[in-house]
Order: structure tokens, then sequence, then C-alpha cells
């Protein structure tokens, strides 16, 4: 499934014109308690050209794909992310903490290194308790409930606890939060409805547990008096400013002497290729000429030979059937990082390749 999801995201780079500078796993899988049926939440954060930024018109800071049954996938822009951040935006800190990470750059270890910063208790407090109050009234006062709405309500009371206790952003995973702080005469309970949440499909219903009901209603009504009583933490946007601006300037920025190239996916479909074998094998035959992949379809010329080495690795590329079949695009950059239309260049002095 991850080769799945990195093909999502790469189709998703391409079609927006965006370069994607983290993406890890949200939610159940996350946390450690799938269910059989759990679906995979991919969350990610983005980068626009730099010019999208300079725009008077509102532009669009979210990335949504389709959901279906198997794949939940949406992401930030780096302004909205970081914008957030200042707030103490707790899904953040999830998504950086998150144990399953597929896509990151550079960025994300700036960002985990200064994320502290930030970190406010009393608005994580008010996050997470908010969330458990909610759920505990929507999905949990019934005689039948489903197993798994217990974990959207245990969950949260266990980070504001560890919040309380230690002053740091709680873990993603469920399981360091049971061990640091759940009271022992519930863990049999818990345990009980985490082995049924994990072997179980997504909409089990149980008898309600009464005993884990009245420790989240006397959990809830504490946290909430300590939320109140908590300060507010007062940031600058200095250092969040100098991420912003770094990341929008060298993120999308092209690469001189280097060349980008886009499979058609259906094509290769139809032709009975799978787009990421049609990459790797790229990468196999212009190594050859020294060439660095610094992108999923981005080559880098060689560094001791820029000129030939790119006009070689182009060449050779042009007469291989199995690129010009399946093509997309094709551009290239030079000494000035002007854009050169490789299938253009073909199409006047070679058409036969293609």
């Amino acid at each position: 499934m991850k080769k799945e999801i990195l093909r999502k995201l790469r189709e998703i780079e391409i079609k927006e014109n965006v370069k994607i500078l983290f993406a890890a796993e949200s939610g159940s899988r996350a946390w450690g308690f799938a269910s059989p049926d759990s679906d995979y939440d991919v969350r990610f954060i983005y980068v626009k050209p730099k010019e999208e930024y300079l725009r008077l018109d509102t532009v669009k800071d979210v990335i949504e794909v389709p959901i279906n049954e198997v794949l939940d996938i949406n992401g930030w822009d780096l302004q909205k992310a970081l914008r957030l951040l200042y707030k103490s935006n707790p899904t953040l800190f999830e998504w950086f903490s998150s144990p399953i990470v597929y896509m990151e750059t550079e960025f994300a270890d700036e960002f985990r290194a200064m994320m502290m910063e930030y970190f406010s208790t009393k608005r994580s407090l008010h996050h997470y308790i908010n969330m458990a109050e909610r759920n505990y009234r929507e999905y949990l006062k019934g005689d039948m409930v489903r197993a798994k709405k217990y974990f959207y309500v245990l969950r949260p009371v266990l980070a504001c606890r560890w919040i309380l206790e230690k002053g740091t952003p709680p873990p993603m995973l469920f399981s360091e939060l049971v061990e640091s702080q759940l009271p022992g005469f519930l863990k049999p309970a818990v345990d009980e409805l985490l082995k049924l949440k994990m072997d179980s499909p997504e909409i089990k219903e149980i008898p309600r547990v009464d005993v884990i009901n009245e420790y989240l209603h006397k959990s809830i009504n504490e946290i909430k008096d300590f939320a109140e009583a908590a300060e507010n933490k007062k940031c600058d946007w200095n250092t969040l400013n100098k991420i912003f601006i770094q990341n929008i300037q060298t993120a999308m920025t092209k690469q001189p002497w280097s060349f980008i190239i886009v499979f058609d996916e259906e094509k290769a479909k139809r032709n009975g290729y799978d787009v990421d074998t049609l990459y790797d094998y790229v990468n196999k035959n212009v190594e050859r000429y020294g060439l660095i992949r610094i992108g999923h379809g981005t080559w880098k010329a060689n560094p001791d030979d820029e000129v030939e080495s790119q006009c070689l690795a182009i060449s050779m590329l042009s007469k291989m059937q199995w690129v010009m079949q399946n093509i997309k695009s094709f551009t290239a950059f030079e000494d000035d990082a002007d854009e050169i239309d490789c299938l253009e260049v073909f199409r006047r002095y070679a058409p036969k390749r293609l």
C-alpha cells in the first residue's frame, strides 16, 4: 500500500504543480489500533511556486483527493500550516510525530526542531478536551455503542493527562498514552476493547462499558477546569517567516542542467507498464552518464560534465521506444534555467522517434 500512496502523492505533485514537503499517516493506523477495514488517512504539507503567493486573488490552501474505501488523502499549503503552528494547532504536532512517514524533506527536520517554541498547553488542552466531550456526548451515552468510538474519547482524555503531567505534545501511539496515563484498574477493560477494535469491522457495536464511561465523564469535567486555568503562551512570527521564505524560494526552483520526465499513466497501463517502474528504468539508464535523481521524475546532470552528460542522456532516452510510447511531457533546463520542451524538439527534428 505504501507504493500506491507514494504514487498518488506524486500524481498530486504533477497535477497541482506543487512540491510535497512532508506526508504521514494520521488516524487509527498511526495511533496503533487499526481495524481490519480501516482506511489510510494520509496528510501532507506542500509548497506552491513562489508566484502563487504573490497574487491578489485568493488561492486555495488545501488539496483534497476524493475519498474511496481505502484512501483518504488531503494536504495543507505551507502558509496555512505555519499559520496554524503559530496557533499551536495540535493536528500538526500529531502529523510530525506520526510513526508512519511517507515522504519528507529537510523541511520536516526544521519543523520538528522549532515546534516546541509554539506549543501551548492551554490551546492543546482545549482542543483535546472539546474533542473528547463532543464524542462522549454523541457516541457513548446509548446502551449500545460502536467500539471504535471509545478510542475517540479515551485518546484525547489521555492526551490531556499527558500534557498536564509532562507539558509536552502527547505521543501519537495510543499504547504510549495507555502505559503512561491510564489508571491500572481500567487496563483490563481497555485491553479488551482494543482487541475487539482491532479484530472487528469498524461498525461493531457493543454494550456500553460503564466503568470506562464513569472514568471519562469524571476526567472531562476535571480537565475542563485545568484548561480554563492554564495561561496563554505568547509567540512571535520571526522563525516561521524565515522558514516560509526559505521554502518558497527553494522548493520549486528550477535546477539548471536538469530534466523532468512525466509519464502518462493511462498510456503506460494500456502498454502494460507500471509508471513507477518506468521512472526506475529511466534512472538505471541515465546513471551511466553520471546523472543524479533529485526527484520522482527529475534528474540533474553530472556536475563534472553538465552539457555532455545531459545531452547524451536525453538523446539516448529519445531513442527508447518504451520511453516515447508512454511519455506525457519531457522538459529540460540548461544553464539559464529556461525551459526546453524536448517533445517539441523531437517533433521538429526527429519525428520518427515519437
